[in-house]
């Protein structure tokens, strides 16, 4: 294993830092995809007259 001494002279695993970055890399992305989903849903539902009446099954 590799490490790396921080400021404080402890010994950090480079692999778990790694993985903590991909991890909080993959939880962004996820969190913005799910917001732009959800945007895009409500855009839809409020603008699109179609989208609104197979929703609900009434005219907007």
């Amino acid at each position: 294993m590799k490490y790396q001494t921080d400021s404080n002279s402890s010994k950090i695993n480079l692999t778990d830092k790694f993985y903590s970055d991909k991890k909080t890399l993959i939880v962004s992305s996820l969190i913005f995809c799910i917001n732009f989903i959800l945007m895009y849903s409500v855009s839809l539902y409020w603008l699109n007259p179609e989208f609104h009446r197979y929703l609900t099954g009434k005219p907007l």
